[in-house]
């Protein structure tokens, strides 16, 4: 019945099929149909949730932003790495790890300093540390202000005996 009254003979009945690339979608055959055979819509499949597929997204998901965090902080610490190796520490601050630590960045050794050339924290150091081309450009030989002003122990309290023994840098020439 619904072949026969279907306008665009889209309806295979033997095969029981449909051609939708010709049929015009005038459902016709529905309204004819007393069985409800032919529908019109999209079919819907039924999805089975599967516990072991979302643990995999999860545990999947999971690495790469593991993956990511552990990347950039390299990257990260090598930076840092490489900037701590290029900064200078007054005399008596020991390691630049122990500085980062202790410095409170008051910076009443900055203010303290004759010759100017300690300098507040920055992008490349988090604590103060010594800039050559600031100031002066030189670390007086008889000063030991930084030492005697700081609070927090960032700069350890040395005499000016122990101070003109102690290595503040090295220079290179290219």
């Amino acid at each position: 019945m619904c072949s026969k009254i279907c306008p665009s003979g889209c309806i295979d009945f033997k095969n029981q099929t449909v051609d939708n690339e010709t049929c015009v979608k005038c459902l016709k055959c529905i309204e004819k149909c007393p069985k409800g055979a032919i529908k019109y819509g999209i079919e819907h499949k039924k999805v089975t949730f599967n516990p072991k597929r979302r643990e995999l997204i999860w545990v999947a998901s999971a690495l790469i932003v593991l993956g990511g965090a552990l990347k950039a902080g390299v990257e990260l610490g090598k930076n840092i790495g490489k900037n701590i190796r290029n900064i200078i520490l007054p005399p008596g601050s020991e390691t630049p790890s122990r500085m980062l630590n202790k410095c409170l960045n008051c910076n009443l050794c900055v203010e303290s300093c004759p010759n100017k050339i300690l300098v507040k924290a920055d992008k490349d150091f988090g604590a103060v540390h010594i800039d050559y081309s600031k100031g002066e450009g030189f670390c007086k030989y008889d000063c030991n202000n930084c030492s005697n002003v700081c609070p927090s122990g960032a700069i350890k309290r040395i005499t000016k005996e122990e101070k003109q023994q102690t290595h503040i840098a090295m220079a290179v020439m290219n």
